[in-house]
């Protein structure tokens, strides 16, 4: 997931609250008509370039959006995670 929100100067709210949640990183996730538990997670510098780059090359339009905007777009990673 990224929170790019298109090039704005601020980051998405949904993507501040997982920032600002770390230690409560569980969320619900839908996605067409499936909901699931995930965690979500803030991805390191490295991890965050590779995926970043891997997001780029499937939609070109994402590299714009980095140019536009001082701030570093965060990617978050989400990851299934068994029901409770």
């Amino acid at each position: 997931m990224r929170g790019a929100w298109r090039a704005h100067a601020r980051t998405d709210a949904w993507s501040r609250l997982a920032v600002q949640r770390q230690g409560q990183p569980d969320r619900q996730v839908e996605t067409g008509a499936e909901t699931f538990p995930a965690r979500a997670t803030v991805t390191s510098a490295a991890e965050r370039r590779r995926l970043w780059e891997h997001h780029i090359a499937e939609i070109p339009a994402f590299a714009d959006y980095e140019r536009m905007t001082e701030r570093e777009i965060p990617v978050i990673t989400l990851e299934r995670v068994p029901a409770k």
